[in-house]
């Protein structure tokens, strides 16, 4: 169809702005850095906004992945929180609906509604042992899908359902934001190597 976005930021990413943190191509892996995608680091939350805002149906996916921030083992200094918020403001992330993977340091997931937990938390889809000794995690893409279908929204991780809400009440429109938690020095981040967005 026409209404489809797909992105793999081998250009200029002209449909996305970088409300905080640094976005930039960069290497995944400090052991390999020759193999580079776009990234966000240099925040303790980097957050990449879309231009476009979207109302109602969609779907976005994005395949992301942590930042290697560490040289040896385990590699990453806080992993997961590999987390999209849509029918946002663009300004602030608690204004529409986030959906986090892997937050509460690597123990669960969940839904909000602006600043309302709206949805059980989940732990399905974590990956056991998230190190770059565990190449299941160190190599693996997750694809983070979130369908918003009416006033319902899903969303998932490697096509396993995290969870799913049904609004009384929903956001009409907003835009996109990818977005991770690192550490307190900036480090890490999250890498991005395709987001493909469906929209009404």
């Amino acid at each position: 169809g026409t209404n489809l976005i797909d992105d793999t930021f081998s250009t200029a990413p002209s449909r996305w702005w970088q409300g905080k943190g640094k976005w930039y191509v960069t290497s995944r892996w400090s052991c390999q850095p020759g193999w580079t995608w776009l990234a966000g680091t240099e925040s303790i939350t980097p957050v990449l906004w879309s231009k476009q805002a979207f109302a109602g149906d969609f779907a976005v996916e994005a395949f992301v992945s942590n930042k290697m921030d560490l040289s040896g083992q385990p590699g990453y200094g806080h992993p997961g929180d590999l987390n999209v918020t849509v029918c946002g403001d663009g300004k602030s992330l608690n204004s529409g609906y986030s959906c986090l993977y892997a937050g509460w340091s690597y123990t669960e997931s969940g839904l909000f509604r602006k600043n309302e937990e709206c949805a059980p938390r989940s732990k399905k889809a974590l990956v056991e042992t998230p190190t770059s000794g565990n190449m299941n995690f160190h190599r693996h893409w997750f694809r983070v899908r979130v369908e918003r279908t009416g006033n319902r929204l899903r969303h998932l991780v490697d096509d396993t359902l995290l969870s799913e809400y049904e609004d009384p009440d929903p956001i009409p429109s907003g835009r996109i934001a990818l977005w991770t938690v690192g550490n307190e020095y900036g480090n890490g981040g999250m890498m991005v190597a395709r987001v493909r967005l469906w929209y009404e």
